[in-house]
């Protein structure tokens, strides 16, 4: 049996991003379709016979306390009924607040990669289950690099796969997830506990499958309460517009905005026009195929 191995964890993208009513849990109800691109962050899991700790590396960016990662193992650790020693090495390529799930992503991997050390021993259907414990977007990335997800994020249908370019751009800003809930409601008010979906999912993938980006009429929930606060995110998805973009968004609660388009050389004239703009930017593409599937790839 192995005693190390090592995955890559991809960013995601949401094309769509409904937020629905919050519920008594305090979490919120969601329509939106996931899309893993090629942005990588690296994980190594080493097991550590007579140890009880998970110690993370993953310099020089420092991990707060808690984090997914340590979660996942916990978690993984309590299920299994005993205490699991491992060193995991990180290297973040996927920035944090941006909206692009390295983070969930990251513990999906912590998961995976833990379950398949030991052999197996913890059941598909239940590593979802830790993995929903873990976070609302964490399953997603144990399955298709390609679904439609609803519920709290629980609720995943996997949807056809296509290959897309994609700009990805992020301001020199951060923006916390729970900040954008709460600014969401009380940017809708009254309405808050009693808004309703506008979306369909058999419209909306039927529009993913079928039609080019130019023709989505997809939208993301945030948008209206982070064009008043980071009036930047909108000028970003101008610009890429202006770039030749077929389709522009903003990746869950920001603060990454992404583009389409149609070839390989519209996105790096694109990269060219934008290379001042901002400091960060990646040209990617779509994923045909989960990497945390994909075992002992380096």
């Amino acid at each position: 049996m192995n005693s190390e191995m090592t995955v890559h964890t991809p960013a995601k993208i949401n094309i769509l991003l409904e937020i629905g009513p919050k519920l008594s849990s305090g979490f919120h109800e969601l329509h939106s379709l996931f899309l893993m691109v090629d942005l990588l962050d690296t994980l190594q899991v080493t097991l550590i016979p007579d140890s009880s700790e998970c110690r993370i590396e993953s310099g020089p960016l420092q991990l707060p306390g808690h984090n997914t990662l340590v979660h996942a193992w916990d978690l993984f650790c309590r299920d299994i009924g005993r205490p699991l020693g491992c060193r995991a090495v990180l290297k973040k390529r996927i920035p944090s607040g941006a909206g692009l799930g390295g983070g969930s992503s990251n513990g999906a991997g912590m998961l995976r990669v833990l379950n398949e050390l030991l052999g197996r021993p913890v059941s598909e259907s239940r590593l979802l289950e830790l993995a929903r414990n873990v976070g609302s977007d964490v399953p997603f990335f144990l399955g298709s690099p390609a679904a439609w997800v609803e519920g709290t994020g629980e609720v995943l249908k996997s949807i056809q796969v296509r290959e897309f370019y994609v700009m990805l751009l992020k301001p020199d800003i951060d923006i916390s997830t729970p900040w954008a809930y709460q600014a969401l409601d009380a940017y809708r008010g009254e309405d808050a506990d009693n808004c309703t979906f506008k979306t369909l999912r058999s419209d909306c993938i039927t529009s993913y499958e079928q039609r080019p980006p130019a023709q989505w009429k997809f939208f993301n929930s945030f948008e209206p309460v982070l064009d008043d606060r980071y009036p930047e995110v909108s000028e970003l998805r101008r610009m890429l517009i202006q770039c030749g973009a077929t389709y522009t968004g903003i990746s869950g609660s920001g603060s990454a905005v992404f583009g389409f388009f149609n070839t390989r050389e519209d996105i790096s004239l694109c990269e060219r026009s934008l290379q001042h703009i901002t400091s960060w930017r990646q040209c990617v593409k779509t994923l045909a195929k989960s990497p945390i599937e994909v075992y002992n790839t380096l």
